[in-house]
């Protein structure tokens, strides 16, 4: 089955989410989707470091599927997407239909750097990586090829003050 293969978690931090003072609502995600009118798009603010969490704030990009029946059930459930370096709310659609939305509110994170979460962390790294592999090269300069890209990236980061350490 293929939602098996997908990963919810029921959490103590569900209310957290959905009630924090930090979760601002947005417009949505999906501005050419003008039939979606049952997701609550969101940005969850959170320290960028959590050692200093009166400092720089990153915004975690969330949405919210809103169940389909008439529950009363208050546990939603959150997915969230393994990686690393995959979004959840891509994967979002593959829930619209499903039965589970019946009695559960769906909730899909897109965790620190990716998706549509702010800011971005080098988004294009896993496609230099592909690119990388499909030479015919050795192992010994795929690893060289990699590690360079790694560090433009890094350097991109420290470039745009984002705390490398967090």
């Amino acid at each position: 089955m293929k939602s098996l293969k997908f990963l919810f978690l029921v959490l103590g931090l569900v209310p957290f989410f959905l009630n924090a003072q930090n979760l601002k609502e947005t417009a949505s995600f999906y501005p050419q989707e003008t039939a979606v009118n049952d997701v609550n798009w969101s940005f969850l603010e959170v320290p960028e470091n959590w050692d200093q969490p009166s400092g720089k704030k990153i915004k975690l990009a969330v949405a919210v599927l809103k169940r389909t029946g008439d529950s009363t059930d208050p546990n939603p459930m959150v997915y969230i997407e393994g990686g690393p370096g995959a979004a959840g709310i891509s994967t979002m659609w593959y829930f619209y239909n499903h039965p589970i939305r019946e009695n559960h509110d769906l909730v899909f994170v897109d965790l620190r750097g990716t998706g549509f979460s702010e800011p971005r962390l080098c988004p294009d790294l896993g496609k230099k990586f592909f690119e990388i592999l499909a030479k015919d090269q050795s192992p010994a300069e795929d690893e060289a090829e990699k590690a360079l890209a790694a560090l433009a990236c890094k350097q991109d980061l420290v470039g745009r003050d984002i705390d490398v350490r967090a």
